[in-house]
């Protein structure tokens, strides 16, 4: 019936495989507990469990979660690591449950653990009745450990987030400057950046600045063995306004993967200090961006040394900063940012790029850079 289902449809029906293991689980080992109470203890047993990891918790966000690894279950076939990148790009990327550390450390966690998704994949191979029957009886209780830490996980997402801070990795392991693989496909930022302005930008000016700032410091390192500076005033210029592009251009790659929206938890109680509202904040931040002379960018930043959160224009990539001041979120405005798109409307590109700015990584931006008292 499935396999005709699928000829006919050209697709997978999630809900149809579900319901054909169920039919079938039921079929090969009739539960024996349905006529002898056996439901009720169950249900007994696994209350306070689910009390607890129920309370305060969004039903929405529950079934949301529900439903989605129930299709992720019913895709399964083979190794349990082949929905590892589905699971990322539910959980992590459209979803936003869990960041990508965390995703890490508990995917990492998972894999020597037991779990439903392994002892189901075991039964198959086995085939064994009591085998089928040993994981029937274990399955909700594993189920409901699993879907309570994710739910947990869903509930405290914000202030884990904090805790955990976020540092940009902007070299290899040899220690040169390398520019990390985009957090997301060209075309992950559209109706608001199209596609090949992401793959040009990327590839032909973010990329060649990680190349020329490494340039410039092998220069700088030739100078020094050979005692010979005449050019060391272009190469540390040079090396100024590469590396400076080579780390914005990192922070900006994470400011606009969110879905806009206003900042939350300590990040909003920063500027609502220093700014009086978020609305005069945004205000500012705009203005300031669009009033950018030439090329160059809006930068939001910490001071650690005041304790302020600060909204700075930048020209070109290293001019009019506030020495000490640690970029949270930044928004670029040099033309090949959004030329393709908007043309000379940089009023309009700046203002499209508040419904994607990513909140969340700013906080966590904000939370890495803050004092220790705040830790």
């Amino acid at each position: 019936m499935l396999i005709v289902v699928t000829v006919v449809t050209e697709s997978e029906i999630a809900w149809l495989f579900i319901a054909g293991g169920l039919v079938n689980m039921f079929r090969r080992s009739p539960p024996a507990w349905l006529g002898k109470g056996g439901a009720n203890a169950l249900v007994s047993a696994q209350a306070p469990l689910l009390s607890g990891a129920l309370s305060g918790i969004d039903l929405s966000s529950l079934s949301q979660i529900g439903l989605f690894f129930a299709k992720a279950g019913a895709f399964v076939f083979g190794s349990g690591l082949a929905i590892v990148p589905f699971l990322y790009g539910g959980v992590v990327t459209e979803h936003h449950w869990l960041n990508e550390k965390q995703f890490c450390a508990h995917r990492s966690g998972g894999l020597s653990a037991s779990s439903p998704v392994r002892a189901l994949s075991g039964g198959a191979r086995i085939g064994a009745r009591e085998y089928i029957m040993a994981t029937r009886r274990t399955f909700l209780q594993d189920t409901a450990v699993v879907g309570a830490g994710l739910l947990m996980a869903k509930t405290h997402s914000a202030d884990a987030a904090e805790s955990a801070g976020y540092v940009d990795k902007l070299t290899d392991a040899d220690g040169k400057y390398a520019a990390a693989p985009l957090p997301y496909a060209y075309d992950a930022l559209e109706p608001v950046i199209d596609a090949r302005t992401v793959e040009l930008h990327y590839n032909f000016h973010h990329k060649p600045a990680v190349t020329a700032a490494n340039k410039a410091e092998d220069a700088l390192a030739k100078a020094r063995d050979t005692n010979d500076f005449t050019l060391v005033k272009h190469y540390e210029k040079e090396l100024a306004f590469q590396l400076s592009s080579h780390i914005l251009h990192t922070v900006y790659w994470t400011s606009i993967s969110g879905k806009g929206g206003e900042p939350k938890s300590e990040l909003a109680r920063a500027i609502d200090k220093n700014f009086g509202s978020y609305a005069r904040f945004k205000a500012q931040l705009a203005a300031a961006t669009i009033a950018t002379e030439g090329s160059g960018w809006g930068v939001v930043g910490y001071h650690p040394a005041v304790d302020k959160v600060m909204i700075l224009q930048c020209e070109n990539h290293q001019k009019l900063t506030a020495w000490g001041i640690q970029p949270i979120l930044v928004l670029d405005v040099f033309e090949h940012a959004y030329y393709l798109k908007y043309q000379n409307r940089r009023m309009e590109y700046v203002n499209q790029l508040f419904n994607i700015l990513n909140w969340d990584n700013a906080s966590m931006r904000l939370q890495a850079v803050m004092p220790a008292r705040n830790a």
